[in-house]
């Protein structure tokens, strides 16, 4: 069978659309476009369409002051008959090489990893990044007039507020990695998203204010049928924020989102594993998910030499070269500025590179026990290596999902 892969061209996106519809929930032209910028790997056989991983180009903050460029690998699809045959295998590949250029890391949301596609995007060398938890309030309580914040069903209203949004947003995540970056604009398109498209959900904003300043706002969300089970369709938090971690403002925001599911007469969900308001939604009687139901955000690295920026800022650095050895490659992390005094190799497997890099663990932990190995170490080599790579906790929203 002679596959070819690679990335779909602009005249391609059509068909490219029309097969995606034939198995997902369907989407048209505009819902595409409202990504921002995408772009698509495709699989042809006797030039037909017959595979397709489409991918949402973003700028993702992986720690403070630290911003890659992600794809985002959504609603892959092989057609029937010719599943299980390296397909998607092959587009994956073509999208590393065509993308090499562009972006720094392929990103996937996932979940449960007894499954398939879990199973799918394991074998091509993604790997586990972060831990999404679902907490879930299964009996919400209506709270009355103890929790009334300003509430609308209408995006316009709210987002008129976005510069105080994005404002309390920076003040409470600022400090985290894990996420699409936040600036103007964002909100709208991404509740205007194809993910709404494919699965229309009726949006309600809630905002809380103190004298006159508003001080925290919730973004709720409720399919209105759910692909898998129509009697089942919580109420979901799908961005939650209280300006430098307002206990009082983010208190009042879950008991007027708790009240609104109670008066639906539904559950409700909020994910996010780290969020610094989590210990409201638990102390309100939410509990979390099992493992088997846990989501995850997954990458593999593009262009890892390009991450050796962060160490090219280190003067105590300047004249050390650094590279880094892996089972599968080789390369020059942060070449010797000057004439180099000396070099040093970074010794470690894929998914240790991985996680280094894109800041999800501890340099300092991770080379006492040897996950990392350095040669010619000395402890300013690993201090800078250290502050430059170090590990941050990420929150996920569930507005990011694609």
């Amino acid at each position: 069978m002679d596959i070819v892969a690679r990335e779909m061209q602009a005249e391609e996106l059509a068909r490219v659309i029309e097969t995606r519809n034939n198995h997902f929930p369907p989407i048209a032209r505009e819902d595409w476009y409202r990504e921002g910028t995408m772009t698509a790997a495709v699989a042809l056989l006797d030039d037909q369409i017959v595979g397709a991983i489409p991918l949402a180009i973003r700028r993702f903050q992986v720690a403070p002051g630290r911003v890659v460029t992600a794809a985002f690998e959504n609603a892959v699809l092989v057609i029937d008959g010719i599943r299980d045959k390296g397909i998607g295998t092959k587009m994956i590949d073509a999208a590393k090489q065509f993308l090499a250029d562009r972006c720094d890391v392929l990103m996937v949301y996932r979940g449960h990893e007894r499954s398939k596609g879990y199973n799918f995007y394991e074998k091509t060398d993604h790997f586990d990044l972060h831990y999404i938890i679902e907490y879930i309030l299964h009996q919400p309580l209506d709270w009355g007039d103890e929790a009334s914040p300003n509430m609308t069903q209408d995006a316009d209203t709210f987002l008129a507020l976005e510069p105080q949004i994005l404002n309390i947003y920076q003040s409470i995540f600022g400090r985290f990695g894990g996420f699409p970056v936040r600036q103007p604009g964002y909100w709208g398109r991404m509740l205007s998203g194809h993910i709404y498209a494919v699965h229309p959900t009726e949006f309600t904003y809630l905002w809380y204010q103190d004298a006159g300043r508003m001080i925290g706002y919730c973004i709720l969300g409720r399919r209105t049928e759910h692909p898998n089970n129509r009697d089942y369709r919580p109420l979901q938090i799908l961005e939650l924020a209280a300006l430098n971690n307002d206990y009082v403002a983010g208190l009042a925001l879950l008991k007027a989102a708790s009240t609104l599911a109670s008066r639906q007469g539904c559950k409700l969900t909020m994910q996010g594993h780290n969020h610094p308001l989590e210990p409201l939604f638990r102390a309100l009687g939410a509990k979390p998910a099992s493992r088997e139901d846990m989501s995850m955000i997954m990458g593999q690295l593009l262009n890892p030499a390009g991450f050796g920026k962060a160490l090219e800022e280190r003067p105590l650095l300047e004249n050390i070269e650094i590279k880094v050895w892996t089972p599968k490659r080789d390369f020059v992390l942060k070449p010797a500025q000057n004439t180099a005094t000396s070099s040093i190799t970074l010794g470690m497997k894929e998914d240790t590179l991985t996680r280094l890099l894109l800041h999800r663990l501890d340099p300092i932990a991770a080379i006492a026990d040897e996950p990392i190995t350095i040669s010619e170490s000395n402890d300013t080599v690993v201090g800078e290596i250290a502050e430059a790579f170090a590990g941050h906790d990420w929150v996920y929203h569930a507005l990011d999902y694609i």
